[in-house]
């Protein structure tokens, strides 16, 4: 399917980072009530400009490999 591990890669571990962010599993978000001892609604009502952002860049990098793949090929051999 001539798909770029790297951009798979890259794609999955932001999908996993905002369903760990988002209930009703969420375990980040436990975890930060927790550590921050607050609910959770005070901590949703914080987080909802960055889970935005999050969703605005899985956009861009899904759609705009290039985003992703630049730095690795400016490194690799």
């Amino acid at each position: 399917m001539h798909v770029d591990l790297v951009h798979f890669g890259i794609v999955l571990l932001v999908n996993l980072v905002i369903g760990q962010l988002t209930p009703p599993v969420g375990v980040l978000l436990f975890v930060s009530m927790t550590i921050a001892k607050v609910s959770l609604n005070a901590l949703l009502r914080e987080l909802w400009p960055f889970l935005i952002g999050l969703v605005v860049a899985l956009g861009l990098i899904t759609y705009l490999p290039g985003l992703s793949l630049t730095l690795p090929k400016l490194l690799g051999p």
